[in-house]
């Protein structure tokens, strides 16, 4: 009869490491056939879909930010009923197909730094430290150009906020072409004090020359 000899403590932990090991390794070679297979999935995908781009855009908006429809309706400028009509079918007028183009555009841009939904919307609703308005305002103001320069820029950490009262409107009467002219001192009317004004004058005239 043969007996088994136990495995010491050493051979085990060496056993337990190999078998670590080549988990490892399949999950390497798991995660590389997946690579190998996600951009021909993603072509496969864009050549089946037959879905309008201002759609397209709308779901990538959703998925990226985790928006309501109602919250996407403000940031293009429509309403959510607008939206759902759109994809129920009812065709999109040019500028605000841009528009939504814009719109993506400007979180295609920011998604490359904010890269969860959480940290877009967080960015979205953050306040610019240089005039005071959100990503968002801007967007829904129409300042995509603003909008975009935030997505792509890195506000310096010493960086002083700006006041409020900056963005404040300039009041009527300080606006261009609002002033009055006002003489610093009003002309005199007193006819007395003109008169003993030519009197002296009529003195010094009369002195006789030396």
């Amino acid at each position: 009869m043969k007996v088994q000899r136990e495995q010491t403590q050493e051979e085990i932990i060496q056993a337990l490491r190999h078998q670590v090991n080549e988990l490892i390794e399949e999950n390497r070679r798991l995660r590389e056939q997946l690579a190998r297979k996600e951009p021909a999935a993603k072509e496969q995908d864009a050549a089946t879909d037959t879905s309008p781009p201002h759609l397209n855009a709308i779901r990538w908006i959703k998925a990226a930010t985790g928006l309501s429809q109602e919250r996407i309706g403000r940031l293009i400028g429509v309403t959510r009923q607008t939206i759902n009509r759109w994809e129920n079918g009812e065709p999109i007028t040019d500028a605000k197909r841009r528009r939504l183009f814009e719109v993506r555009d400007v979180l295609e841009r920011a998604v490359r730094r904010y890269d969860t939904p959480d940290k877009l919307i967080e960015w979205l609703d953050t306040p610019s430290r240089e005039h005071g308005s959100t990503p968002a305002e801007l967007l829904e103001a129409e300042e995509i150009d603003r909008a975009r320069y935030l997505a792509v820029s890195t506000p310096s950490p010493g960086l002083a906020p700006v006041p409020q009262w900056v963005g404040q409107p300039i009041p009527e009467a300080f606006r261009k072409g609002a002033e009055h002219r006002q003489e610093a001192l009003p002309p005199s009317n007193d006819d007395e004090l003109f008169e003993l004004y030519e009197n002296e004058d009529e003195e010094w005239e009369e002195l006789p020359n030396k």
